[in-house]
This record gives C-alpha cells, sequence and structure tokens, in this order.
C-alpha cells in the first residue's frame, strides 16, 4: 500500500506550531492497521512530567552563571516572562557578570555561551549591551583556528566550541551583530 507520512503540529500553548513527537511501536509501521500515536509539549502525560521538572527548578539553588541561565530558559520556554523569579535571578546574574570590561568577565565558556543564548531569548534589545560585552568575552578568548577550548591549551574543546557556535547562532538570528573574523 501506499506510505503516507503526515507532521503532526502543536496546538496552542508555547509550543503552538513546532512539529510534535511521534513515536512508533511496531514491527512494520507502515502494515495495515498499525495505530501511531503521537505526544506533543501539550500532550497531558509530557505536562505531568513538566510540572514535576518545574517544580524541582522552582527549588534548586545554582551558584553558576549557566546553570541559572539554563533554568531560566527553561521557564522562558515554557511561556513564563521576565517577572517570574528564576528568570529574574538569572537575568540578575548576566547583569553581574557583565558589570565590567568584557576581558574581565570570569564565566566559563559554557556559562558566556548559555548566558547569551538565555538573553537573546528573554528581550535581545533591552539587554543589547550585555549580549554584546558577552560576544566580545567570547571573542576574546576564542583560539586562533576559530574554536573555543581551555585557555592553558592550543587546542579547541568540542563542547565549549558548540557553545561558543550556538551563542552566535542565536545572535545572528537576534539581529545582533557578530564579527565574520570570529
Amino acid at each position: 500500500g501506499e506510505r503516507r507520512i503526515e507532521r503532526i503540529k502543536m496546538g496552542a500553548g508555547p509550543g503552538a506550531g513546532r512539529p510534535g513527537l511521534g513515536i512508533v511501536m511496531a514491527p512494520n509501521p507502515a502494515a495495515a492497521g498499525v495505530r501511531i500515536a503521537a505526544v506533543t509539549p501539550d500532550s497531558p502525560e509530557v505536562r505531568e512530567v513538566l510540572k514535576k521538572a518545574f517544580t524541582y527548578l522552582e527549588t534548586s539553588t545554582e551558584t553558576w552563571l549557566g546553570g541559572k541561565c539554563l533554568i531560566g530558559l527553561a521557564f522562558l520556554k515554557d511561556g513564563k516572562d521576565e517577572s517570574h523569579p528564576k528568570v529574574k535571578e538569572a537575568v540578575d546574574a548576566c547583569l553581574a557578570a557583565t558589570r565590567g570590561e568584557a576581558k574581565a568577565i570570569g564565566a566559563d565558556i559554557y556559562s558566556t555561551g548559555i548566558a547569551v543564548i538565555f538573553l537573546c531569548t528573554c528581550n535581545p534589545s533591552k539587554y543589547y549591551p550585555e549580549i554584546i560585552k558577552l560576544r566580545d568575552s567570547l571573542e576574546l578568548r576564542q583560539k586562533p583556528h576559530g574554536g573555543w577550548g581551555y585557555a592553558d591549551k592550543p587546542t579547541g574543546d568540542t563542547s565549549m566550541t558548540q557553545y561558543g557556535v550556538l551563542a552566535y547562532w542565536e545572535m545572528t538570528s537576534a539581529g545582533i551583530p557578530t564579527s565574520l573574523e570570529s
């Protein structure tokens, strides 16, 4: 028979319009009579898991800039805004980290990259100066070969480089200038 693949689009809510996750559990998913079930971020079972995760995150204490930004980002992606305490905590941590010059930012590459992603998601216009300082900090620590890595080694590190690249992608998507040299 004819195979037909359909994309399942999520309904209302924070993830509206994104494809859903479909899970097929059958030896031959194309066989007649096979029922395919899909879940989305708005599915009751997913919302139940997310509720537990957000309950945990509400009470977590994180000291690392990247950790605070990752928690804040999770709440932003779930539809919360800057008035949410964990989002505010992440914003405050970013503001504190960017008070001085870009060269004085002591956060590791992971934290710097996540902070850029968080601020670009939160409000890139409002936090433009902080994003620029974080960007400049990344550029100052970028290796001559283009990647990022440990300060005491000339080589790059794949995981650090991915955070740098994701930060640049978010800045570009938000209309924040990045250097072609970087």
